[in-house]
């Protein structure tokens, strides 16, 4: 327990990030009830860059991913402190009142594939018609735009109506994802999103992660530290303190990876908890 205190009270001194930072929390907390989930996590998420949320299991990390989009709004029971800023606007203050605006902006595909059990078309335009486009040429060219985006088009162009469920399981986390892209968000979080997927399939969706990049905000949580060195460019190592996720480092991938600060960090990335 003494390296793991040390850890967390260490002064969190990181580098400092180039670019423009699209997401950032600070002094962030959630709790479900009167479980503490979360506590003082202070972090930069650079723009159309990958991050890795790493740690192992009960550390917060999935909590961490769904107060960036207010998904905890789902639960009556949580309580947020501290603040989250997408941009220059803070999430429960500027953006209080509009939840659903707020998570056309940061999109999230989750651990199992989740489509909708209607044809692989409804599956898209369904999130576009809700925010008004009605027009089925330009549904038409959307669908088909977003598809060509996540590599499925040569693979399903010619049985759109088909049902979504009809799909592999690789084919289905791709149609998730670009379900969350069909609305153009600014942040796309995925919360495990290969866990469930064959190591073909998960080459598929790591090769569209590193492509989508160059036009979003990404932020990963895995437990796979193989893919986190593959596709972040960034990463943050989230840890269990006495029952509660608190952040113990945050860095670029390469510094993470080959000269990590906290004995904490550099034990896990060895494998030897």
């Amino acid at each position: 327990m003494d390296r793991i205190t040390e850890a967390v009270t260490c002064t969190q001194k990181q580098e400092n990030t180039s670019g423009n930072i699209c997401l950032c929390t600070e002094s962030l907390c959630l709790s479900y009830g009167t479980r503490a989930a979360l506590e003082n996590v202070s972090i930069r998420i650079p723009s159309r860059s990958v991050t890795a949320i790493i740690g192992p299991s009960g550390s917060g990390k999935s909590s961490f991913l769904c107060c960036l989009n207010r998904m905890t709004d789902l639960s009556g029971s949580t309580t947020v402190g501290g603040s989250v800023h997408l941009g220059e606007h803070d999430i429960h203050r500027d953006l209080g009142k509009n939840p659903i605006a707020l998570r056309r902006r940061v999109g999230m595909v989750f651990q199992l594939p989740n489509p909708f059990p209607f044809s692989i078309w409804k599956n898209l335009a369904l999130p576009l018609t809700h925010h008004g486009v009605a027009n089925k040429r330009e549904l038409s060219g959307i669908i088909e735009q977003v598809l060509r985006r996540v590599g499925l088009w040569e693979e399903v162009g010619g049985r759109l109506r088909d049902s979504a469920l009809t799909l592999s399981g690789g084919q289905q986390q791709r149609l998730c994802i670009a379900r969350a892209l069909v609305l153009e968000p600014e942040v796309l979080l995925m919360d495990e999103p290969c866990s469930s997927l064959d190591p073909l399939s998960t080459k598929r969706i790591e090769t569209l992660i590193g492509q989508l990049k160059d036009r979003y905000t990404i932020v990963v949580v895995t437990h796979d530290l193989a893919q986190a060195r593959r596709v972040a460019d960034h990463v943050a190592l989230f840890w269990n303190v006495d029952g509660v996720g608190r952040l113990i480092e945050q860095g670029s991938a390469a510094r993470i990876f080959q000269h990590p600060q906290h004995e904490l960090t550099t034990t896990y990335l060895e494998g030897q908890l």
